[in-house]
């Protein structure tokens, strides 16, 4: 989760799910700050009342994981579905396809194994 808080806003699967903050409960007390993970509530700057301080959530930096929700006593949080959302793969296998497809390196792989099943039959 530190790799989020950084800037590598990949680095975790999340949620299919994300938290919004409703403006009119929202007092700023702060106490979602604390409950979240990653650091993705802050102050909103884009508030029309420039006097007052209302908290916003980062969509790309939240997990949807819920922990800002209880700590907050006014109930000014709740969670939202993701516009874009994609499972995680199933199983390991499928993960580190999946990981070598996205780095371009899937076409080495499936060569080094064609090399490596081919070498095992001509032993025989």
């Amino acid at each position: 989760m530190e790799g989020i808080k950084i800037g590598y806003l990949e680095g975790i699967h999340k949620t299919p799910y994300r938290a919004v903050v409703d403006m009119e409960k929202c007092d700023y007390c702060g106490d979602c700050f604390q409950a979240c993970n990653v650091n993705a509530l802050g102050l909103d700057k884009s508030h029309p009342l420039p006097d007052r301080r209302v908290t916003r959530a980062d969509p790309e930096k939240c997990l949807g994981c819920g922990a800002c929700l209880t700590a907050c006593d006014r109930e000014a949080l709740s969670l939202v579905d993701r516009k874009s959302y994609t499972l995680p793969p199933k199983t390991k296998r499928n993960m580190f396809l999946r990981i070598a497809r996205e780095k371009g390196r899937l076409g080495p792989l499936v060569a080094d194994q064609i090399k490596y099943r081919l070498r095992g039959t001509f032993k025989k």
